[in-house]
């Protein structure tokens, strides 16, 4: 069946954008797995055109303006077909974000054969992230300089709202639809945001190096100066480090505190959490013990396994990350 087929695309293009949340977001069930997947794919997408080193801001700005045409309230699936065809699209041939653009219309096909709920959700957290997107290339563009950096510690916080707290509310919201979570709504609202930045953290300290390349240095000018990097890197990346990482423990705190709130009933949920919550609190560690930035395959294992364990126990987690909590400093 065609419907299938397009599931089966979006479970496949999944584990090619991202190994990652293909391990958490393949441990949730029925409705609540579909709505996940689709409405982080349709992220991605946004993602994608953000990410483009093959456009100009202009150019995005006109896609993203487009793709919020997408997800007007009401649109028939017709309609928001007809409006992702007039996105300027480029395929990057070859690469599983390209694929999953030039795909786009099976991803749409998906997620309005959910119940409508989903999409009463999802929609205008898509428009909120995306407006939130415009907003730091129109700072850019209008910069006109080759790289972006943040100005301070808060503006780097309210651009990991935009890619990834928005995420975090878009989750919450789908899983207070089940009937054990919902009277738990009220502590998840209270630390969702927090979920979602502290993921989001822990890529700009893995990555910012690698996003420096393409014109955008998330560190904020009171974190790092950007000719002291190039004169120094060594040296200047051990700074930032040791401003950043401190700067990320209190959303790990909150990220335990969100964690707690899923009861232990609802296992594949509170798997959904802890996996990637373990793998970057481990990620982080990593990175203090200067040990590369990556974990290493039988690391990712291993910390499967724990989550497998921690998902059931609350307690033996909050164990173990208290634990490691103390070794992340970059001394």
């Amino acid at each position: 069946m065609k419907k299938n087929r397009d599931f089966h695309f979006c479970c496949e293009s999944l584990g090619k954008v991202s190994r990652t949340f293909a391990l958490n977001i393949n441990k949730l069930k029925g409705n609540t797995r579909k709505a996940v997947t689709v409405g982080y794919l349709l992220f991605r997408i946004a993602d994608t055109f953000e990410d483009s080193e093959n456009l100009s801001e202009e150019r995005k700005i006109k896609n993203l303006r487009g793709f919020i045409e997408v997800f007007k309230s009401g649109k028939s699936l017709r309609e928001r077909i007809a409006a992702y065809r007039r996105l300027d699209l480029f395929f990057e041939k070859g690469t599983p974000e390209g694929e999953l653009l030039e795909r786009g219309e099976e991803v749409l096909r998906v997620y309005c054969e959910l119940p409508e709920v989903y999409r009463r959700i999802t929609d205008p957290l898509i428009a909120e992230s995306v407006r939130g997107m415009i907003s730091y290339q129109k700072r850019k563009m209008e910069a006109g300089e080759a790289i972006f950096q943040t100005e301070n510690f808060a503006d780097l916080e309210k651009y990991c709202y935009y890619v990834a707290g928005v995420v975090g509310k878009m989750l919450t919201r789908i899983f207070c639809l089940k009937r054990r979570i919902a009277p738990f709504r009220p502590k998840l609202e209270k630390h969702q945001v927090a979920f979602g930045v502290a993921l989001q953290l822990t890529n700009i300290a893995k990555d910012f190096e690698k996003d420096l390349k393409r014109g955008w240095f998330y560190i904020p000018k009171t974190f790092a100066n950007l000719e002291y990097l190039a004169e120094n890197p060594e040296r200047e990346k051990e700074k930032i480090l040791r401003k950043l990482i401190p700067a990320i423990v209190p959303y790990f705190d909150k990220t335990v505190d969100y964690i707690r709130a899923v009861p232990v009933a609802e296992i594949s949920v509170r798997l959904f959490c802890v996996i990637p919550f373990v793998l970057a609190y481990n990620t982080v560690k990593k990175i203090c013990q200067r040990k590369g930035n990556k974990l290493s395959r039988a690391e990712v294992i291993e910390v499967l396994d724990k989550s497998d364990f921690f998902a059931s126990s609350q307690s033996a987690m909050e164990e173990d990350y208290f634990k490691i909590r103390k070794d992340l400093r970059f001394d």
